[in-house]
């Protein structure tokens, strides 16, 4: 397998050829099952992780969703709050742009 890095800022790349197995028993074979097991739980964990942070954002109760997780799968989806996404938005705007928009409001009333 081919695996490359590249650093952002400098755009410098590289890439070299390393062989990770081409299925579970392969890889167990060239790294021992103890090592397979480990990055295995590390990987899950981070999915976990990024799952329950999820959950605190959507409002869904991380105990109900861990009883049907599965490493591999996503987490709920978060609903985005339209008022937030829209404060967001006009944070951004210059002055001109947000007159524009407050006309565009009245408009559409």
């Amino acid at each position: 397998m081919i695996v490359k890095a590249k650093i952002g800022k400098t755009g410098q790349d590289t890439s070299v050829e390393y062989e990770f197995g081409k299925d579970l028993e392969e890889s167990v074979g060239i790294f021992g099952e103890a090592v397979v097991h480990a990055k295995f739980i590390a990987a899950a964990k981070v999915d976990l992780q990024s799952a329950l942070r999820r959950c605190i954002e959507s409002g869904t109760d991380p105990s109900t969703f861990v009883e049907t997780w599965i490493p591999g799968t996503r987490g709920p989806s978060v609903a985005k709050d339209p008022m937030a996404m829209a404060l967001k938005g006009i944070s951004n705007m210059t002055d001109e742009e947000k007159m524009v928009l407050i006309e565009k409001l009245r408009a559409a009333m």
